[in-house]
């Protein structure tokens, strides 16, 4: 069974044949173009689970691709290649779609947990009660949000578990599951889910060092009876945050820093953040 339809764009024969290789390997379905527009032209007909895209590519970039892709297909995750990361992050800040980076020569590794990170969404269904096919590890968090202010029990901790994963392996927050796994749903009203998005990227958009929000991504995912219905006014957050760079440790507008282990994230004390900032230096 595949684990997602895949659109594999670059002008490099080579880098095709050898991503492709490896997306294979691991059970995804990868269709192949060499150049923006010929993507394009697939894309206008066929919705994919993915976008992975190389940026510098001839008259069409990859950025421009990614734009005309999500007018197209809103659902459609995307993952852009380039070695100037900075220049991705001010870029993305222009623009009106969501797109998550990838380095440039990047390790097997990097791809593959970005890949599944991105995917891992789509593929997820939350039905009411039921337990997910996943556990709390330092990958995955989840929050069980309780009482009448949601928008604010999820904006008063994302950045907190934000710091952690981005000090450790990236990762995702999922609010609306219990600690056993069992979704249980937070109640947001349509308004409210654009609120959700809106505080929790304020809370990300101050952490130090700087990382774009547009590496981030909040999703609202329903969440359906057993019978199949999609419960109104009911999904589960989440948060997906991406891995830091590993020489920085990364602090809370607050100037408090965390890192992910299993189950939990941990607040770091004073000599807790000097050895930790002295590790990332002798790497």
């Amino acid at each position: 069974m595949s684990k997602g339809l895949i659109l594999l764009v670059d002008d490099e024969p080579m880098v095709i044949r050898t991503t492709r290789e490896v997306l294979e390997y691991e059970d995804y379905t990868v269709e192949v173009a060499y150049s923006g527009e010929e993507a394009w032209a697939l894309a206008q007909g066929k919705q994919y689970d993915l976008l992975l895209t190389d940026w510098q590519m001839g008259t069409m970039t990859g950025l421009q691709l990614a734009e005309q892709v999500s007018k197209r297909w809103p659902d459609t995750r995307i993952i852009v290649v380039t070695a100037y990361e900075e220049r991705f992050a001010e870029d993305m800040d222009k623009r009106h779609f969501r797109a998550s980076f990838l380095r440039k020569g990047a390790d097997i590794d990097d791809l593959l947990n970005k890949v599944e990170g991105m995917l891992q969404g789509r593929r997820l269904r939350f039905v009411l009660g039921q337990l997910v096919p996943m556990v709390e590890d330092r990958q995955h968090e989840f929050k069980e949000v309780k009482g009448q202010g949601p928008v604010n029990t999820i904006k008063n901790t994302a950045d907190e578990y934000a710091v952690a994963f981005l000090n450790s392996e990236g990762g995702s927050i999922y609010w609306g599951i219990k600690d056993n796994g069992e979704v249980g749903g937070v109640q947001l009203a349509v308004g409210q889910r654009d609120e959700i998005r809106r505080v929790v990227n304020e809370k990300l958009a101050q952490i130090q060092p700087t990382v774009a929000v547009s590496s981030f991504r909040v999703e609202c995912h329903p969440v359906y009876t057993e019978q199949g219905a999609e419960i109104a006014e009911t999904c589960v957050v989440e948060v997906v945050v991406p891995p830091g760079s590993p020489k920085v440790l990364y602090f809370t507008g607050s100037n408090e820093a965390f890192v992910k282990v299993d189950g939990a994230r941990r607040k770091l004390n004073g000599p807790q953040i000097q050895a930790e900032i002295q590790k990332r230096l002798e790497l």
